[in-house]
């Protein structure tokens, strides 16, 4: 009896740990896609999406050295203060902690417009904290510093 149930409880936990792998795989691959609309949305002046993909409690502790929310956010895309015509992001580190997603890496930017540093090339660390939510995982809290400008 012993020699049986020693197999069964090993492919039971074996069971559970795959089981649990496949879940943080799926839920990585859902921030890795949002990371993604974000940028893209941002390219493309897609305010929609970008409101849709931010939390209505949106902290930003931006590379303009200024702490601002959605509103004052929302404020500067409309006068064109916020306005890049490319964005890429290199993702070194995705973290789950309860029902938040912590975001890590690097992006290359290239601000236009009336933009502080308007044409040239911008790289930046950043964190994003993602929150899941009745409505889904949204962005609530991002942190960016820049580390070069081209």
């Amino acid at each position: 009896m012993k020699k049986l149930l020693a197999p069964v409880f090993m492919t039971f936990i074996f069971g559970l740990a795959y089981h649990r792998s496949m879940a943080q795989q799926d839920r990585e691959t859902e921030i890795r896609k949002l990371e993604k609309m974000e940028g893209e949305a941002w390219v493309n002046k897609d305010s929609a999406t970008l409101f849709k993909l931010f939390s209505p409690e949106l902290v930003v502790n931006a590379p303009i050295n200024r702490v601002i929310n959605l509103e004052v956010l929302k404020m500067l895309i409309r006068s064109g203060k916020v306005d890049i015509s490319y964005s890429e992001k290199n993702i070194q580190k995705i973290s789950f902690i309860g029902n938040m997603a912590v975001v890590m890496g690097s992006d290359i930017v290239k601000p236009e417009r009336a933009m502080e540093n308007a044409g040239k090339t911008v790289t930046r660390q950043y964190t994003d904290i993602w929150i899941m939510g009745d409505t889904g995982w949204r962005l609530t809290i991002r942190q960016a510093t820049i580390i070069s400008v081209i």
